[in-house]
Parts: C-alpha cells; structure tokens; sequence
C-alpha cells in the first residue's frame, strides 16, 4: 500500500512534506547499513526524514529545560505498559527521526533489536524553537503518512 502526497510547492521551492536543507537520499535500510559500517555515529549531528538525511539542529538551554519538563510531565501521567524516552530514533518506512520525548508502548527492555516501530509510538512530542518550521512541514508529514495518533509541537518561540 502507498500513499500519495500532494507535491505542492513550499516556502522553499521543494514539494511540501521534504526538508528544505537536504543533505542526501536513501532507504531506512541504507541508512541503518551507515550505522553499523560506522559511517554515521551517535555523535554525528543528523537524523533520517522522509528518505533525506538532514542536519539536526544543536539545543540550546530553553529547548533542553522544556524537554525535561516534558519528559518529566508525561513520565508522571503514562499509563502503566507504557513509558517515556526522550531524543531516541523511531523507525518508519521512509524516516528515522529521534522525537525530543515520546511515549511508546511496552518496556524498553523489548526494543533489544529494534527501534519503535509506528504501532509501538503513542504520542510524539517535538520542542520547537529553531525547529518550527521543520516541526510544522516535513516532521508533521513524516508522522502523519506514517500513522503517528498523536503529535504535538511545544512552540517555544515568543511572539511579539
């Protein structure tokens, strides 16, 4: 089954639903084959979405405090056979983004060889400061074709 959408130009010129910053193009697969072949490692600065590896932007303080907060917040109000994590990846069939906080279901302890799938995430959570607008496009889309029940986006940005 595919799903189809629509390739509507954005701000930036590219159809709706890509990253504007766009650093390279391949499959989940390629990109776990990176991984383990040590091409990528934690400390490199990008994530996977929609098919594109893309630059991750570094925290800074609010973003870091407000993550905190709602790890802390969820972590006292997850039903029991769920928990919180906070920055790890999730594997979908296009993308492989790492969520500031989500809930997932079951116990870390199951996810031994394998990232949370979309039937395991409940609730993704994304701090937005620098972010919103990639928060808003490509992630919003990402998480949608994949059947993510719930996103929210923490706008840390102050208007006038």
């Amino acid at each position: 089954m595919s799903i189809s959408v629509p390739q509507t130009p954005g701000a930036s010129g590219l159809p709706a639903g890509k990253p504007d910053d766009l650093i390279w193009r391949l499959s989940v697969e390629q990109y776990h084959d990176m991984i383990r072949a040590g091409i990528l490692t934690p400390d490199d600065p990008v994530e996977m979405l929609a098919g594109w590896l893309v630059y991750k932007m570094p925290k800074n303080p609010p973003h870091r405090i407000a993550t905190k907060l709602a790890l802390q917040a969820l972590e006292a109000v997850v039903p029991a056979g769920c928990y919180v994590d906070s920055q790890e990846p999730i594997t979908l069939d296009d993308s492989e983004p790492e969520p500031d906080v989500m809930v997932v279901r079951g116990d870390t302890r199951q996810y031994r060889e394998r990232h949370p799938g979309v039937d395991d995430v409940v609730l993704i959570v994304e701090i937005a400061d620098t972010t919103i607008e990639r928060d808003r496009g490509v992630k919003k889309a990402v998480y949608a074709r994949a059947g993510i029940p719930v996103y929210w986006i923490v706008n840390l940005l102050r208007t006038p």
